[in-house]
């Protein structure tokens, strides 16, 4: 797995790179090109789409840096990999069709690289997992968390009943620790399992 991890983090890389290069092409392209006596970039509905693609290549380049920094780090990156591969992938395929709609026609022959800017971020969808896996691995590590943090939930709420049991001395709370203590085994033995 750590294989595929690795993978991960590069193909959120490589999709960065796909993006702003479909990014740049575009952005000369709006500044070249005159539509109504105009530059294409002064036009507002083309500045927001510019707009966008930086922001979401940003984006990109952090969830890379963090995932490949915890990989330098030796902290587990699995999720962050999978994060960074995720939405690299399909952001570079935003990015690019939004490139492709900035040169209209152009975007299409190959006298312009948007056209194969668009294929080659196609393909960073597919391998080291698809989308539908990387959203998988992700809520499986969402999941786990959920349950170590509720575990660890009711080891205080059943400290803090200890406590209040004692200046007390209800029954009720005696049994109220003993449904806790309960509920922290469960949680226990599902981590557990998840973990085996």
């Amino acid at each position: 797995m750590d294989t595929l991890d690795g993978g991960r983090v590069g193909v959120g890389a490589q999709a960065s790179g796909i993006a702003r290069a479909a990014y740049e092409a575009a952005l000369k392209y709006s500044q070249e090109r005159k539509q109504f006596g105009s530059a294409l970039k002064d036009f507002q509905g083309i500045n927001h789409k510019l707009a966008q693609m930086k922001m979401d290549i940003e984006t990109t380049r952090l969830l890379t840096w963090k995932a490949a920094w915890m990989k330098m780090s030796g902290k587990r990156y699995a999720k962050d990999a999978a994060m960074a591969k995720l939405f690299g992938s399909e952001m570079a395929t935003r990015v690019c069709h939004q490139a492709i709609q900035i040169l209209g026609g152009y975007g299409f022959i190959k006298d312009y690289p948007v056209e194969r800017f668009y294929r080659d971020a196609r393909i960073t969808e597919l391998y080291e997992g698809t989308s539908e896996i990387q959203s998988r691995l992700i809520a499986m590590f969402r999941l786990q968390k959920t349950v170590r943090t509720r575990g660890e939930y009711y080891e205080s709420m059943a400290g803090n009943l200890e406590k209040v049991s004692q200046g007390y001395g209800a029954e009720s709370l005696a049994a109220a620790i003993r449904v806790m203590n309960g509920i922290i085994l469960d949680a226990r033995r599902l981590k557990l399992t998840k973990s085996q």
